[in-house]
């Protein structure tokens, strides 16, 4: 019995330590109780004790950066807009409402699209924040508004595209920059540190294996994976440990941990 309570103890102990080396990352905010990357899913964030939230940056057509996953306002928009978010300007798209109806109903029709400026001032001083740039052209004005906002200490930079980490980091090279990969490998560690990105991103089709993992701590590269929302999965990414655990359910992962 005692040997029993003393293996309960170390295990326990283990789970908590690991748990701790983890934070969690709201996936286009709280996305799984408000519009994805809307100002009341970054709220929500900010409200259940998340410590990042992650959005995603298309451009207008003039250049503005928008935080919208896609390159169409199709899905999300409860307003009746459709078509390429490029083919309008910002003070068109200031017109769009993004409520995600067929998820959220009429709950959210009056939500508006945000500029990436709109969700920093939100954020400043109340949670880190992801920046995933999904097209190239848009460096400059997504460093300016960080900048701008004097957020280069709580902003991470994501991308998939390395051409887009390597102009970022021209640009700012203090901001911190995170290299986007949904089946990584080994070699893809290396070219994080080529392209100057202290962290991974991997996606469900990467293997967490002993040698990815130890490679990745030998080279001093983060592994933040996405996008978990099961608790078996969650209990698994603690137990690598990953460094970011980023979900669409954010409640539940601080649950874990707590």
């Amino acid at each position: 019995m005692k040997l029993s309570t003393s293996l309960l103890f170390i295990i326990g102990l283990t789970n908590f330590i690991m748990a701790q080396s983890t934070f969690i990352v709201a996936h286009r905010g709280f996305s799984s109780i408000a519009p994805e990357n809307s100002l009341s899913a970054f709220e929500a964030a900010i409200e259940c004790g998340a410590p990042y939230f992650e959005l995603d940056v298309q451009a207008s057509a003039d250049g503005v950066p928008m935080v919208i996953h896609d390159e169409t306002l199709d899905r999300t928009s409860s307003s009746g807009h459709t078509g390429r978010v490029d083919h309008l300007t910002q003070s068109e798209l200031r017109q769009v409402h993004v409520g995600y109806p067929s998820k959220f109903g009429a709950e959210f029709a009056l939500e508006p699209l945000p500029t990436l400026a709109d969700a920093l001032a939100l954020a400043k001083g109340r949670i880190k924040v992801c920046v995933e740039i999904k097209v190239s052209g848009i460096e400059e004005a997504i460093v300016r508004d960080i900048q701008e906002q004097g957020m280069d200490s709580e902003v991470v930079v994501f991308s998939f595209l390395p051409d887009v980490l390597r102009r970022v980091h021209e640009l700012a090279p203090e901001l911190p920059l995170l290299f986007l990969k949904e089946q990584a490998s080994v070699q893809d560690l290396m070219r994080c540190s080529e392209l100057n990105a202290g962290a991974i991103g991997v996606g469900g089709r990467t293997t967490l294996d002993a040698a990815f993992v130890q490679t990745a701590r030998e080279a001093g590269i983060q592994i933040w994976r996405w996008t978990v929302d099961e608790p078996d999965e969650m209990w698994n990414m603690l137990a690598v440990p990953v460094h970011g655990l980023i979900s669409n359910c954010p409640d539940k992962a601080l649950r874990l941990i707590e």
